[in-house]
């Protein structure tokens, strides 16, 4: 009986380990911050599958992962990042990290080794310039890179995590220069200046939806 037991035990091994190895895949990826300067040095980690690397010095990084996971990049300097794997994620990645626009954000960049002492004045140009969304593929591609914990749906409704409303709708409100619009599909990435999102009560002013987040887009 026991070598039986020992027996199905190792079937069992052998038709599982081939079964986990189908459900990874390598995802290469290019991280960029103050625009398009290189960070490197930083720490990639794909957190279902358990593995890590870091970025190299041209910013490129290859990791396993599993077929569904969580690819996240944290740091000191810049806001955490987390990118949903699944079926439909292309292969490579362009990241984009995000800091505090203030020079001392360049100064602990180059601190941490990140950024190399001569992207400074760039650093310091690009933060005076604002952010360039132009090599992003859609508006709904810069919210998903630049805001944690955010789901975009076909239809274009936008969904922030741990918000909801007493009517039923979990969108959230655009607005955009100033005025509520119900869609963003016509917004160009090279057309937005700047976007940010506002959860707390200050966005009670845009009307009943305003519980499920507020994204502020403005445009040049």
């Amino acid at each position: 009986m026991n070598m039986k037991k020992i027996f199905s035990v190792l079937m069992m091994l052998i038709w599982l380990v081939p079964s986990y190895a189908q459900q990874t895949r390598l995802i290469n990826g290019k991280v960029r911050a103050f625009n398009d300067l290189p960070v490197s040095g930083i720490k990639v980690t794909a957190q279902q599958a358990k593995s890590a690397v870091n970025t190299d010095s041209l910013g490129n990084f290859s990791i396993v992962c599993l077929t569904t996971d969580c690819i996240s990049i944290r740091s000191d300097c810049f806001k955490k990042v987390n990118i949903k794997i699944n079926q439909k994620t292309a292969d490579t990645l362009n990241i984009k990290l995000t800091t505090k626009p203030t020079e001392k954000s360049v100064e602990m960049a180059i601190g941490y080794g990140y950024l190399k002492e001569e992207d400074r004045t760039a650093a310091v140009e690009s933060l005076k310039r604002g952010p360039d969304y132009s090599t992003y593929s859609s508006v709904y591609d810069i919210i998903k890179s630049n805001f944690t914990g955010v789901d975009v749906r076909p239809d274009g409704c936008v969904i922030t995590r741990s918000t909801a409303t007493v009517y039923g709708d979990p969108c959230a409100t655009f607005v955009v220069n100033g005025s509520v619009v119900d869609s963003i599909d016509y917004l160009s990435p090279s057309d937005i200046k700047e976007i940010s999102l506002i959860k707390d009560g200050t966005a009670a002013i845009y009307g009943a939806r305003s519980g499920n987040g507020v994204f502020i887009i403005n445009t040049h």
